[in-house]
Formats: C-alpha cells, sequence, structure tokens
C-alpha cells in the first residue's frame, strides 16, 4: 500500500505468458482486471478509492500460463494488510479435475 488508499501491482519475467491480474470482491466479483502479453514486466497503482473498494477481504489474483497466485488483501477503513498467499500450477497435459 501507498497512502490509504493506492496499491502498487509489480510483476516481472512475464514475457513467457500471457498473464492476467484481477482484483476479486469477496463476493467473487471481478472489480479490476488487466491482461499483459509479450511484456517482460508489468507496473500499476491501482486507486482503491476509484475503484469503490470497501472493508473486507479481497483477492490479488496473477495466472500466468498453468500458474496461479492469489494475495489476499485485508480492506479496513483506514488501512490494508496482506493475508495469506497461495500458488498453484496445473502441468502440462494434466486434465482440470486431477486430485479431486
Amino acid at each position: 500500500m501507498d497512502g490509504a488508499h493506492n496499491l502498487r501491482v509489480q510483476l516481472s519475467n512475464l514475457q513467457e505468458y500471457q498473464t492476467t491480474i484481477a482484483l476479486v470482491t469477496p463476493d467473487g466479483s471481478i472489480r479490476w482486471e488487466q491482461q499483459v502479453a509479450n511484456q517482460r514486466a508489468f507496473a500499476k497503482m491501482l486507486d482503491l478509492k476509484a475503484l469503490l473498494i470497501e472493508p473486507g477481504t479481497y483477492t490479488l489474483r496473477v495466472q500466468a500460463g498453468a500458474a496461479n497466485v492469489a494475495q489476499e488483501l485485508i480492506v479496513k477503513s483506514r488501512s490494508v494488510t496482506l493475508g495469506a498467499a497461495h500458488h498453484s500450477a496445473v502441468a502440462p497435459g494434466a486434465p482440470a479435475m486431477a486430485g479431486k
């Protein structure tokens, strides 16, 4: 967080995969999303106030190829803190429902 209402997102090593970055609300809807392709890095300052972010637990989700990272963002009235981070990857050619 940069100040009370801005979130800086920086990613690198993206050139080999199309990458989707999304901010997901507590009810599962997408509040902000951007796709990045053929770039080595990505940087964006998100104005949470302009996105009408209210208190709750949001998820910043990054998908690059088969890799997924989900970072919880715990939004309070005056601050945002990082919660748990989750990583998953699906091996190429693996069935979508493997292990379920």
